[in-house]
């Protein structure tokens, strides 16, 4: 949930002129990268699905029958008090500086998305994302916006609960080939077709066996299968590796820097 009001801090940067930034931001929505980056951070805040838009704090619904606005309606959910609102949880008084500085009129789905861009600009992210920065560098700078998200300490700014930022960039990686292969023509909000698996992804491993003159690369049902044919074992004793080489291989994964 947002957690910060415009002008609450001082690490944030001045946008350009309203006449030209929508404008912009409009354009930036067409951009993979740009809606995967706003999709995660709908998931951090548990809002991935297109019903996200109107999701009150604590899960509930607000009405849009008579059109989209902030309900502003204070929720009590999990020992925490809040009137956020949104696909990005906007908080009444974050959601009335970004409406006045874009000009928009409604709460609906594609002002939330200009409504993102804007407090992801005023922390100093945005350009620094279109330039390619390291994933883990951008998120660290939109902790303060969105108590979901993990500084580069690992943990919320505001100590309550927040994602694991390798959970982050796999859901923005996994966002970024799904959004671009629906081309331009694809809605403006995009929602995953599964649940995201939460649990520790299983490494590839692959088994480096030296002999004699020789080496290989064998994955581990390999070698398991020419470890059994003993009369192959027995002609070449030099293929079984040292239970401190295997051991070694089975365990040795390379990690990613998500900071450079």
């Amino acid at each position: 949930m947002l957690q910060s009001e415009p002008g609450s801090t001082s690490n944030t940067t001045s946008v350009k002129p309203m006449s030209t930034t929508r404008q912009r931001y409009e354009q930036l929505l067409q951009k993979p990268e740009i809606r995967s980056l706003l999709n995660t951070i709908r998931y951090a805040e548990g809002t991935p699905e297109e019903a996200g838009y109107q999701t009150m704090f604590g899960g509930g619904k607000f009405d849009t029958s008579k059109g989209w606005k902030h309900p502003d309606k204070v929720i009590s959910s999990g020992g925490y008090n809040s009137a956020a609102a949104g696909a990005y949880q906007f908080l009444p008084g974050t959601w009335q500086g970004a409406k006045k500085a874009l000009g928009l009129s409604g709460f609906d789905p594609k002002s939330q998305d200009l409504a993102a861009l804007h407090l992801i600009e005023r922390r100093g992210a945005l350009e620094p994302f279109l330039k390619g920065e390291k994933f883990g560098t951008v998120i660290n700078k939109l902790a303060p916006e969105w108590a979901s998200l993990p500084t580069s300490g690992g943990g919320s700014y505001y100590g309550q609960p927040s994602k694991q930022l390798g959970d982050l960039y796999k859901y923005y990686e996994q966002q970024k080939q799904q959004v671009a292969g629906q081309g331009p023509s694809a809605p403006q909000q995009q929602t995953p077709s599964q649940p995201l698996q939460q649990s520790p992804s299983t490494p590839n491993i692959n088994i480096i066996v030296t002999g004699k003159g020789q080496s290989a690369e064998l994955s581990p049902i390999d070698f398991l299968m020419r470890f059994m044919r003993g009369a192959n074992a027995k002609q070449d004793q030099s293929f079984v590796p040292s239970p401190l080489e295997l051991a070694k291989n089975l365990t040795d994964v390379e990690s990613v820097n998500y900071f450079g």
